[in-house]
């Protein structure tokens, strides 16, 4: 409890409370990680990986551990408050964790650089960096895949409060989470800050059966963000009572890919309460239910869906219920 890898100097620190090097199994299991710090350095900018604990891309398993309010790095650029991981996790609680308190922070509850496995973990209150430019308030991932039955909740970030997704040429998969109540509190229109549930650049991401619900963007995408990608795959989600600038459920920017048979419900934004689509993407968008959807405000346009692409780019929806909006 309330250990600091390392306390001054420029160089940076790894793994607060633990490090678990390259090529060791170890599993780390029913642990209380609290308070520690991975670089804490008053007047250098040095940075910190794993505010908690440290995991090289093969270096073990964490299971049922609590990991709780560490911090990556104070003045310097910090991944993963609460954990920098490669491997697995499972059944963990990571909370209140920050990557950063006043320069950029990745992942305030964790830093997925190389997960293959990541089940059944409560990701709840961390905060990408307090003071500065954040990514992924509680995940931010690179090859981040096997995510399944997590809860994603009350996280923090300039973009993708609950869930970021860094550009990745991989296959990654999200299926059957909650991902509810996170904020992303950025506003840069170009490239666009937003994604308050998930922010997403990655190439191949497949997104399934995930309940999003009433995350909050002071940008684009209340619920979902994309941004890059033209094999992603979004289906069968629900995007429930969420809110945005623009695109209050969903809103997609120069990306395409495939939307398909899911419930977008209850969003509230400027413009597009539902989906917003804008810029070059041309996503496949098919068999949606876009309902009760509101677009509110001066010049308020798309209670449903709004589509202004560049021009001469062609759209088509197909098989649609939107009603009520």
């Amino acid at each position: 409890i309330s250990n600091v890898a390392r306390l001054s100097g420029d160089g940076g620190g790894t793994g607060g409370g633990v490090m678990i090097g390259w090529g060791a199994e170890a599993v780390l299991s029913g642990n209380s990680i609290l308070s520690n710090t991975a670089v804490y350095t008053p007047t250098g900018l040095a940075d910190g990986k794993g505010g908690g604990v440290y995991l090289y891309s093969d270096g073990g398993t964490l299971i049922d551990n609590e990991i709780r309010g560490n911090v990556a790095a104070v003045n310097g650029l910090g991944g993963g408050g609460g954990v920098h991981a490669g491997g697995g996790l499972h059944g963990n609680r990571i909370l209140y964790n920050t990557a950063s308190v006043n320069s950029q922070g990745y992942g305030g509850g964790v830093y997925a650089n190389y997960v293959t496995v990541f089940e059944d973990n409560l990701v709840q209150g961390n905060v990408a960096s307090q003071n500065s430019d954040g990514s992924g308030g509680g995940v931010w991932g690179r090859y981040f895949t096997g995510a399944l039955h997590n809860t994603i909740v009350d996280n923090i970030a300039t973009r993708g409060g609950g869930l970021y997704y860094t550009s990745y040429t991989g296959k990654l998969t999200l299926r059957e989470n909650l991902i509810a109540h996170n904020q992303a509190t950025g506003t840069a229109s170009e490239p666009p800050d937003g994604g308050g549930g998930i922010a997403s650049a990655a190439n191949e991401v497949e997104m399934t059966f995930n309940d999003i619900l009433s995350n909050t963007a002071k940008g684009a995408g209340g619920g979902v963000l994309f941004t890059g990608g033209n094999q992603y795959a979004f289906e069968s989600n629900q995007v429930i009572s969420n809110t945005a600038m623009a695109g209050g459920g969903m809103a997609v920017y120069t990306a395409t890919g495939t939307i398909s048979h899911n419930q977008v419900i209850s969003n509230l934004a400027l413009v597009g309460g539902g989906l917003y689509v804008w810029g070059d993407a041309q996503p496949t968008l098919d068999s949606n239910v876009v309902m009760s959807n509101t677009a509110a405000g001066f010049n308020a346009a798309g209670g449903g869906v709004l589509v202004s692409l560049s021009d001469g780019l062609p759209i088509t929806l197909t098989n649609h219920i939107i009603a009520r909006n």
